[in-house]
């Protein structure tokens, strides 16, 4: 089953949120730039998709043309695992093209041991992570 919904913006800083459903994963691709002021609106529209088609894995795909600052990647890698704490979801993040974060310990670090989401720089380290996950529920 692939259900889809796409958001666009033009102006100052460009985005395009395509949010996909493939099989019982749960797939956000975010390009352009990044737009969220507060990042736990981000997460939030993450859940939301989540538990709207009842998905219980997410795949984040950034491929955003500008690196965000060392504030904005705290910010996002620290409120993902505040936002998903109180869920049942597992969420990897694929920096698509290896710049966006200024180094993958900040999402380590931020995340304080929490193990619902885990940041890569490799699409298919992503999807292997999230696979005895799916294994595990039957999926």
């Amino acid at each position: 089953m692939i259900q889809s919904k796409s958001i666009s913006r033009s102006g100052t800083t460009p985005y395009h949120v395509l949010i996909n459903q493939v099989a019982d994963v749960l797939q956000i691709t975010l390009s352009g730039h990044w737009f969220y002021n507060d990042p736990k609106a981000f997460w939030t529209m993450v859940v939301r998709e989540s538990q709207s088609r009842d998905l219980q894995h997410a795949l984040i795909r950034l491929q955003l043309c500008e690196p965000l600052s060392i504030k904005e990647a705290c910010e996002l890698s620290g409120s993902a695992n505040a936002a998903l704490s109180n869920h049942d979801i597992r969420v990897a993040v694929v920096d698509s093209n290896l710049n966006s974060f200024p180094d993958k310990s900040f999402w380590d670090v931020a995340g304080s041991g929490c193990f619902k989401s885990e940041l890569f720089m490799q699409l298919n380290d992503a999807e292997q992570w999230l696979r005895p996950a799916l294994k595990s529920s039957n999926i």
